[in-house]
């Protein structure tokens, strides 16, 4: 039954993964064609999909109810900041060294930082909820 609950709550993030993802896209997307650099519209975009994440992860996903605390906002801010330095180390290492255009670059970035999210969030930010 854990296993099941497991794969459920796996679930639960992928969906809200997506949306998060969108935003980043769309608004990475938007502030690049307005020609802020990579690293700024990276910056700014993953900040949009976090704020969602917390808010649909928190009640969602991990069904916290108890109100959120300073250790869990700094815990999560912290996952997502080491998420963040991850992305954009990938898309500016791509970048670099690739024939790829910007957005496979974003989707590589967007890829390797999401597990580093999801073991991050479970474990260590939302790992009060029993399962």
């Amino acid at each position: 039954m854990e296993n099941k609950g497991m794969w459920f709550q796996a679930a639960r993030f992928a969906v809200v993964g997506v949306a998060n993802t969108a935003i980043d896209f769309l608004v990475f997307f938007l502030l690049t064609y307005a020609r802020h650099t990579s690293v700024a519209a990276q910056i700014i975009s993953y900040a949009a999909g976090t704020f969602n994440s917390f808010l649909c992860n928190r009640k969602w996903t991990f069904r916290v109810t108890k109100r959120a605390t300073g250790k869990e906002i700094i815990s999560f801010l912290s996952v997502n900041g080491l998420s963040l330095l991850v992305s954009i180390i990938l898309l500016e290492g791509m970048q670099q060294i690739s024939v790829f255009p910007l957005i496979i670059c974003k989707a590589v970035a967007t890829a390797g930082s999401l597990i580093v999210n999801y073991l991050g969030t479970r474990k260590w930010v939302f790992q009060t909820r029993s399962e």
